[in-house]
């Protein structure tokens, strides 16, 4: 059974069954989307499969679809290069919160790069800025020698300058992480065209107003490395 098909796999290597959920209905749905023939009892409630719609395979997209508002047009993803972000992006966010610059630009593992670039951090007061093969822009600074405050707010200073690129989140922060994602009922027409009958999505009581991830751990001794050039 080749592609991806969690359950599938999972019963092809361990024989499970589920009969609870087959009598529901869960192995005739495995088998109407994936185009398998696992054996299950006839179902006695209500089941179907749903295809997808979006051009994404990655978080914003799947949470959006789930709540009814496909993606139609495809997240930015930032180069696997040095520096990773567009420079106009990273002098106005220096200047308007007010940076003594960054570190990392680069694509990295967030342990990764805070291991290697905390002590700097701490010692020069910039932020560590990073990304991955996900749309997503990443800040991450500790949390009393930056300021957890300082980090959100620069979080949200960065969601203003990433989203009309229409980077869609920040994710894996490793401490203390403050989502600012790309919100759809906030989303300019020009970028997402639901079908007629889509109702956009309502935004979560208190939630935050979308962009890059806040984390904030405390840094290591490692030894203090420059990012990998492509």
């Amino acid at each position: 059974m080749p592609g991806a098909n969690t359950l599938g796999h999972i019963r092809e290597a361990t024989g499970v069954e589920l009969p609870n959920l087959a009598r529901l209905g869960l192995w005739s749905a495995v088998n109407l989307a994936a185009d398998t023939e696992f054996p299950g009892p006839a179902p006695q409630g209500l089941w179907g499969a749903a295809t997808e719609r979006s051009r994404g395979k990655d978080t914003p997209s799947g949470h959006w679809e789930l709540a009814g508002v496909p993606v139609p047009w495809a997240w930015h993803y930032f180069p696997r290069t040095v520096p990773a972000f567009p420079p106009e992006i990273t002098a106005a966010l220096i200047a308007r919160a007010r940076l003594p610059g960054i570190l990392g630009d680069c694509h990295a593992s967030g342990t990764e790069i805070i291991a290697r670039l905390g002590a700097e951090h701490l010692r020069t007061g910039r932020p560590i800025c990073y990304t991955s093969a996900d749309s997503v822009m990443q800040i991450a600074a500790h949390e009393e020698g930056f300021g957890l405050a300082r980090l959100y707010e620069v979080c949200e200073i960065a969601a203003e300058l990433v989203h009309p690129l229409r980077v869609g989140a920040g994710h894996r922060a490793p401490v203390h992480r403050q989502p600012r994602r790309l919100p759809p009922h906030r989303q300019p027409a020009r970028l997402c065209h639901p079908p007629a009958r889509a109702h956009p999505a309502r935004p979560r009581a208190g939630g935050p107003a979308g962009g890059p991830s806040a984390s904030a751990r405390s840094a290591t001794s490692s030894p203090i490395a420059a990012c990998p050039r492509s």
